[in-house]
Parts: C-alpha cells; structure tokens; sequence
C-alpha cells in the first residue's frame, strides 16, 4: 500500500463503503482455514458466516492488524480468532 499505510485504512479512506474488512486465507475452497476482522464487529461476524456458509473454516476477530499480517504471510494458515 503506498506510504505504508495499514490496507483497511487506505481502503476506508478512499471509499464510501460502510465497512471493510481483512482476510487472511490460505485458499479459498471448501475447509480452508480463514480469518476476518473489520473496525465493524458486525460486520466481520457477518462476512465470517458468509465465508463458513461457502464452506470455509471462517472465524471474525476485532484484531485488525494481526489479520493484515497474517494476509501477509500466505504460507502460514491463519490462527483461529479468540471469541470477539
């Protein structure tokens, strides 16, 4: 992301989106582990439902900058996300 900026800052900043939300995945396929966090709670409890629905193994968590870096790491599955 130009100057570094945090990716759901930069998204936030330059839409009119009521929410935005990280994902780290592995794959996006039936069982694959994936985790998202948004500022919005509801909203990543809703997208992580969407995910499980798809037949992911979708977890939300409140931790946005852990899940940026988990983005960023695509050899590691992400860690499941403590209750929020």
């Amino acid at each position: 992301v130009p100057g570094g900026e945090p990716p759901t800052a930069y998204v936030a900043e330059r839409t009119r989106a009521r929410a935005v939300a990280a994902l780290a995945a592995q794959a996006l396929e039936p069982g694959a582990p994936a985790l998202v966090a948004s500022a919005d709670a509801d909203f990543a409890h809703r997208l992580a439902d969407l995910l499980r629905r798809a037949g992911l193994d979708a977890d939300a968590s409140p931790d946005v900058a852990a899940v940026e870096r988990e983005a960023l790491m695509p050899s590691a599955a992400p860690a499941k996300a403590h209750a929020a």
